[in-house]
């Protein structure tokens, strides 16, 4: 099923040369080693220190230089920090916690004017919330795939991607 998981989230994106990926709650770099062949640039930002030594490994190996990996909570104090303004398409990718984004994440995000966003939830009780939180930001929800990543248990992968609405 990973497979199909990062390939949805590629489609979704629908990623070019001209795209700059942001990658939040990046883990290990899973999305931005697989998404940076396809765009000018990638960054990932996760809290983990070891997740990005490892996202740091990988790119050394896979010989990866327009992907750039840094650890910070993900809080609009940090995202203003490191996303600034971009020439080119802007398109991000977030996979936070169960508990979804910190206070004014989602709304700075949407100030920055993503083409595209897919949002993946592994908490269904939180969608609606983030969700409005989107929509309130100028964003609706254009495309929904859910994803059984654990088998035999109540939790899923829900996948999302919102377009700023015109």
């Amino acid at each position: 099923i990973l497979n199909l998981f990062v390939s949805t989230a590629r489609n979704f994106l629908d990623l070019t040369k001209n795209d700059t990926l942001i990658d939040l709650y990046c883990g290990y770099g899973l999305f931005s080693l697989c998404f940076a062949p396809a765009v000018r640039k990638v960054l990932g930002i996760e809290l983990s220190r070891s997740s990005i030594a490892d996202a740091i490994d990988n790119i050394r190996i896979n010989n990866i230089i327009n992907a750039k990996f840094i650890s910070a909570d993900i809080t609009v104090e940090s995202v203003r920090r490191f996303i600034k303004p971009e020439a080119g398409n802007l398109k991000l990718l977030i996979d936070p916690p169960r508990n979804g984004t910190a206070d004014g994440v989602i709304e700075f995000l949407a100030q920055q004017q993503p083409e595209k966003v897919v949002h993946i939830f592994c908490n269904s009780t939180i969608i609606d919330r983030e969700v409005t939180r989107w929509k309130n930001s100028g964003y609706s929800v254009v495309a929904v795939q859910p994803f059984d990543m654990f088998p035999g248990t109540n939790d899923i992968e829900v996948m999302m991607l919102f377009k700023r609405q015109t």
